[in-house]
């Protein structure tokens, strides 16, 4: 078990021959987000991105703030389209 980066068409054949079961994902560069989005009554109030720094065991361990209005919008935006329900107990 691992994570490798396979950089050609050759060298994954060659790994499915030796590992059918790999699971395989497209590796996409760049700055990695979260968004923490504070929500009450079904409204957004705020959204708050930050800029992954460092992660330890998929978790972040350094981050930034960052003010980054098409984040915040989409993040805003895709609020509408969540339902939370709750149950009393």
């Amino acid at each position: 078990m691992g994570v490798a980066k396979i950089k050609s068409f050759a060298a994954l054949r060659a790994l499915a021959e030796i590992q059918s079961d790999s699971i395989v994902q497209e590796c996409a560069e760049g700055e990695e987000h979260t968004i923490n989005v504070f929500v009450t009554n079904g409204r957004c109030l705020c959204a708050v991105p930050h800029r992954r720094i460092e992660t330890r065991g998929g978790e972040v361990s350094k981050g930034v703030t960052s003010r980054n209005p098409k984040l915040m919008e989409l993040a805003e935006a895709s609020n509408a389209s969540w339902i939370v329900r709750t149950r009393s107990r």
